[in-house]
């Protein structure tokens, strides 16, 4: 395939696409910002946060207590 094929499937396939968070990120990679691309979107990140901020604040369970948890709620 050559280059001018190459490019033009991806311009028709980017043209189908409507997800915000995913051509910010082709944007990035074609600037050539792919070190700096993230993995997640902004609520994943959030969400991410929000634990962080749960674990710190001691709202959590160890492994054994969620074992013992998971196994009375099996009985």
């Amino acid at each position: 395939m050559t280059v001018v094929e190459i490019k033009q499937q991806i311009v028709e396939r980017l043209d189908t696409i409507n997800d915000t968070d995913f051509l910010n990120k082709m944007l990035r990679m074609a600037k050539g910002n792919s070190k700096e691309m993230d993995h997640f979107t902004d609520a994943e990140l959030e969400l991410l946060r929000e634990a962080d901020k749960e674990i710190e604040d001691g709202n959590f369970y160890t492994h054994e207590e969620a074992n013992k948890k998971m196994r009375e709620w099996l009985n």
